[in-house]
């Protein structure tokens, strides 16, 4: 079930957007875009999203990567140090801060949490002391209390339960204290071609495009799922934007989760391979964003519908199993030599 108790207010919120007069970007020249975490699934389309907008890309990365016309890869890991030599070398004007500790399962409690806290703390301070002029960083949802239905930047509690969460307010604190130029995106259930294959959608689509049971919980959770090339959008628009502050960054709509899954089956018409778990009666708890002032304020919206955000997925996955497919039927085998 879709949450639509906001839904005339957003939609009234993007027709004014759409009569609002919008400043010209006007920096590109003379512009170097610093992505950390670019090789992962939000950064791989923030560095697509960002490439009109910038004069110079570089990326960072832990392993080497080959450049192209309009990106440069650095090899360096971060936890590692050599951070400030980094930023000596590159002089970025701009920061777009993603890379920590992802690893499924583990993020929540890990103490690579810390080690990220203290890497970031190092990297921003760099960044700041060599001139740089805008800096965003990737917070969560996670960081709010989950108690609260919609979640509003300055009025929901934030007590952070989890390693994760604590090491993440404990950077925005920091920020909120400091002179910093920054916007602190915290985002939502982000989705879409390129997320690890682990996670809830992509499990399903993968399971039903392989005509495989999807095995899922109740499903009656409530959550605020967002298109990544929406993300990504919105992350080189606050680079671009002189909003300070937090920022939520969702679709601003929550679906109960059996309704995203059923819409994937629906769409590669497999219902019959769902299984969803009777004796897991989660509560129908809500996390939603309330994406007020992401749009009066930084002056966007999130443009896709699920729908077709779930038609692009699907789509990408199918051709991502093909080729995967394709290189298995290509390995060479006993018998051939």
């Amino acid at each position: 079930m879709k949450v639509k108790c906001s839904t005339v207010r957003i939609d009234r919120m993007r027709e004014h957007l759409a009569h609002a007069s919008r400043p010209e970007w006007k920096f590109f020249v003379d512009t170097c875009l610093l992505v950390t975490g670019a090789s992962g699934f939000i950064g791989d389309h923030c560095i697509r999203a960002a490439s009109h907008d910038f004069e110079r890309i570089v990326a960072v990365s832990r392993h080497p990567r080959p450049a192209s016309d309009k990106l440069e890869w650095v090899t360096c890991d971060l936890l590692e140090g050599g951070t400030t030599e980094l930023i000596d070398s590159i002089k970025p004007t701009h920061l777009l801060h993603l890379a920590w500790e992802t690893s499924p399962d583990k993020y929540w409690t890990s103490e690579l949490n810390q080690d990220w806290l203290k890497a970031s703390l190092t990297l921003i301070e760099a960044f700041h002391n060599r001139g740089g002029r805008r800096l965003v960083v990737a917070g969560s949802c996670a960081e709010y209390s989950w108690d609260h239905g919609i979640c509003r930047e300055f009025d929901t509690p934030r007590p952070s339960n989890t390693t994760y969460a604590q090491c993440k307010s404990a950077l925005f604190e920091k920020l909120e204290a400091s002179s910093l130029p920054y916007s602190w995106a915290r985002l939502f259930f982000v989705f879409g071609p390129g997320e690890p294959r682990s996670k809830l959608i992509p499990y399903i689509i993968t399971q039903l495009l392989q005509s495989r049971r999807a095995h899922c919980k109740s499903g009656n959770q409530r959550r605020d799922f967002v298109f990544v090339k929406d993300v990504a959008k919105i992350l080189v628009h606050l680079l671009k934007s002189d909003v300070t502050g937090p920022i939520n960054v969702g679709s601003g709509n929550a679906y109960q989760i059996r309704e995203v899954v059923s819409r994937i089956a629906d769409q590669l018409r497999r219902g019959d391979l769902l299984e969803f778990s009777s004796a897991d009666n989660l509560p129908s708890n809500l996390v939603q964003a309330d994406i007020d002032r992401l749009i009066t304020k930084v002056g966007i919206a999130p443009g896709y519908e699920l729908e077709k955000a779930l038609t692009e997925t699907i789509t990408w996955w199918s051709d991502r199993l093909a080729v995967e497919s394709q290189a298995v039927g290509d390995e060479p085998h006993a018998n051939d030599h």
